[in-house]
């Protein structure tokens, strides 16, 4: 009873303090503000307060206002505690902003860190000395600090912090501790519940690995919820729409320092796709419109393959004018049963027509050069189709950060604008560099480009389209230049042309002599299909070799300079997914050299050169490479004999690799390579990933060269297996070998093997 008295006498002791409050300030309202003060602060400069609050001195006090001010101090983020004290002051009110400050840092103290050094941990934490101390961030740090250790093996450690805040100068000192313990490794990762596919197959998706040869074994937590999402995805494209990762458990051993981790699945069932239909559809029928799509009733479920199907119908009906044509998939489970029933949702929308063109954006680039990539034209319908492949193209030309597409409406009926938007960035380089190479040894060049030039356009000369580049190299074995100009519009039709002029002395070929040559090219192209390229290339050049005095006599016979008039036909078929890095898709090369339009050197030379990559099942980035290439070149007319430098060499790393550089095939007197007129080489390569951004290889290259067609012996090759490296840069692949030969023939020395290095991409 005494307890119930109490309580009701405080209430009533509140509700009389509310009350008085309340009617002082109600009194105090509308008075004039004659002074305002800030208490409390020491470290906020009391401008920084008083340039947030809207009180202002000789004007009325206005509670609302008053509120106001008190949440935007609270955003400034340093104070714990605001209130405001109103008091009658000279025929006004004086407003006092009272004011508790947050703690500011002034140390932070560690113990027990020896991974790591305290600056370390101190850069990973957002809470910094001098600044003010805030405990959501603290925390924040301290599993910001504790990933850094999982990162590192050590999935034990504990940490522990405390504040203590001086109150009399409001600084504050952070102690940490951190208990380390043992740094720890993957032993095992093991898997419960997984029957439809053989374990291996889904420890493939998984990057993150138990400890090997190549691989640290640590566990990184956000890579291993990628791989979590990995294999939920790897199974829903399967069809096992319900597949959960129900449980990942984690057995640490102290003693060894070991990880196990068990991946728990639950799999559910691989749905059936037991109907398919259309709903919506009035002006197509729905035998034609199921043509372009993949999923059939009887099929596995993917949810991909609807998507691909929904887009599929869509580009259907834009194809035809249906531009604002809209696709809706409904689906009907049967769990039991494991069947889903599928419909396509349909609102076809009006028929449209391209009123006009317009391109947006372009300040350098000119208009003709966007349009001529597009492949639709006012008058045309709209075709969803070619409009998204003539974005691709824009975004191909690497003119522009970004190409959106658009419609607006028109005033006629039926009619609507195509509207292309381009944003564009800077399409000139320079560039200074080295490359080294087993072949031509250290080389270093400078180079200016630009993708978007204009021959016409001074002083920019942007704008045009034309691709123009100025590269000069210089190293102890060549010395190369060469100026290139290409115009990919020649005539204002899908034809590049474009001329080189270039001029080169190199030594790395032989002891014996050295090759000097300079001269142009006229070059004509054009993609005949979206993989066919053909070209017909003219070249004109001035080679001369000159030849030491103690050469062999078949050597001293290519002494002298000699003019080289000759027409290349080229035709290029390349169904590669990558330039760089390819894992399927094969490209097709066919050069044919006719010499004696002119000049002194008559010869005819073809070669053809085939490569095919294949993907290895179910091993991601596993690849198969074979290639094969024959050549055969023929002197015709007042010429006795082919050159030296247009007969084929083979040997090195890039034919068959554990030889010398052109080392295989026929020789002098002296021993020298003086190459032949026929050659067949053909390699095998198996290349796997080991860590990220580097690969293996497993090769094996054979091949020869004869002096003329007649000595032709198939039983007669040299031979090489071996193993390399591949790394991926962004500067293009870096590829480094091993080979060593396992059969030569007559003329050619069996060596130890060779090690051979390259960067850039393979044929």
């Amino acid at each position: 009873m005494k307890t119930l008295r109490a309580v009701a006498l405080l209430v009533g002791i509140c509700m009389l303090s509310v009350s008085f409050v309340a009617a002082q300030t109600e009194d105090q309202a509308g008075k004039r503000v004659k002074e305002i003060v800030v208490l409390g602060n020491r470290s906020v400069d009391d401008a920084v307060i008083l340039s947030k609050i809207k009180t202002k001195v000789a004007e009325p006090f206005v509670q609302k206002t008053a509120n106001e001010d008190l949440k935007r101090l609270y955003d400034l983020g340093y104070f714990v505690n605001i209130s405001i004290d109103i008091e009658d002051f000279a025929d006004g009110v004086k407003v006092a902003f009272v004011v508790k400050e947050k703690a500011f840092l002034k140390d932070v103290v560690m113990e027990g860190n020896t991974v790591f050094k305290r600056d370390k941990i101190l850069e990973a934490m957002s809470t910094k000395i001098n600044k003010i101390l805030d405990e959501a961030k603290i925390k924040q740090d301290m599993e910001a600090v504790r990933k850094m250790y999982e990162d590192k093996g050590y999935y034990s450690v504990q940490l522990t912090y405390k504040t203590s805040i001086d109150e009399n100068t409001g600084r504050a000192i952070l102690f940490v501790k951190i208990v380390e313990g043992k740094k720890m490794f993957i032993r095992e990762i093991a898997f419960d519940g997984v029957k439809a596919f053989k374990e291996k197959q889904i420890r493939k998706l998984l990057k993150t690995k138990n400890k090997w040869l190549f691989n640290a074994g640590y566990l990184k937590e956000d890579q291993f919820k990628e791989d979590l999402e990995r294999i939920h995805a790897f199974y829903v494209s399967k069809g096992y729409i319900d597949m959960k990762i129900k449980d990942v458990k984690r057995a640490f051993n102290a003693e060894s320092a070991e990880l196990k981790i068990t991946i728990v699945v639950e799999e559910g069932k691989q749905y059936i796709i037991d109907k398919l239909m259309f709903s919506g559809n009035k002006i197509f029928p729905t035998d034609d419109i199921k043509k372009g799509l993949k999923m059939r009733t009887g099929m596995t479920f993917i949810p991909e393959d609807y998507r691909n199907d929904v887009r599929a119908v869509e580009d259907y009906y834009f194809a035809r004018g249906y531009i604002e044509a809209k696709v809706r998939v409904e689906t009907a489970t049967n769990y039991e049963a494991g069947k889903i029933d599928v419909t396509f949702s349909i609102e076809e929308g009006d028929i449209y027509s391209i009123e006009k063109i317009d391109i947006r954006g372009n300040v350098v680039t000119k208009d003709k050069v966007i349009r001529r990539e597009i492949l639709v034209k006012p008058g045309d319908r709209f075709d969803g189709v070619k409009i998204r492949r003539s974005q691709q193209r824009l975004e191909n030309l690497n003119y522009f950060k970004s190409v959106e597409v658009d419609y607006e409406p028109v005033p006629r009926k039926g009619r609507k604008n195509l509207v292309y938007t381009v944003e564009e960035k800077k399409t000139g380089e320079l560039s200074f560099g080295a490359g080294f190479s087993s072949i031509d040894s250290l080389v270093g060049f400078a180079e200016i480009s630009q993708t978007n030039f204009d021959f016409m356009k001074f002083p920019t000369f942007t704008g045009a389209g034309q691709k123009a580049r100025l590269r000069i190299e210089g190293g102890d074995q060549r010395q190369e230049g060469i100026l290139s100009f290409t115009e990919p519009y020649l005539f204002d039709k899908r034809l590049a042309g474009g001329f080189d002029v270039f001029a080169a002395n190199r030594t790395y070929y032989s002891s014996y002599y050295n090759e000097q040559r300079y001269g142009f090219d006229l070059r004509l192209g054009k993609a005949l299909t979206d993989y066919l390229r053909g070209d017909v290339i003219y070249t004109l050049e001035n080679i001369t070799l000159d030849v030491d005095d103690d050469a062999s006599a078949e050597l001293l016979r290519e002494d002298g300079s000699r003019s080289v008039s000759k027409v290349t036909f080229k035709l290029d078929h390349d169904t590669r997914d990558s330039f760089f890095y390819p894992t399927k898709g094969h490209r097709l090369v066919l050069i044919n050299d006719i010499a004696g339009l002119g000049g002194n050197t008559y010869f005819v030379k073809g070669t053809g050169r085939a490569t095919q990559y294949f993907p290895v099942p179910w091993f991601e980035k596993h690849v198969v490479r074979l290639t094969g290439e024959v050549g055969g070149v023929q002197e015709y007319g007042s010429s006795e004999f082919v050159p030296i430098f247009d007969r084929y060499f083979l040997g090195g790393g890039n034919s068959i690799r554990g030889f010398k550089y052109r080392k295989v095939g026929p020789k002098d007197s002296n021993g020298e390579p003086i190459g032949g007129n026929v050659e067949f080489f053909s390699s095998a390569e198996y290349t796997f990933p080991i860590v990220s951004m580097l690969a293996g290889a497993f090769f094996y290259d054979t091949g020869n060269v004869y002096r003329q067609f007649g000595d032709v012996d198939f039983g007669s090759q040299c031979g090489s297996i071996g193993a390399g490296v591949r790394l991926n840069m962004p500067v293009g692949p870096i590829q480094l070998d091993y080979g060593y030969p396992i059969y030569v023939d007559n003329e050619t020395k069996k060596t130890n093997g060779e090690i051979s290095f390259n960067i850039g991409a393979q044929w």
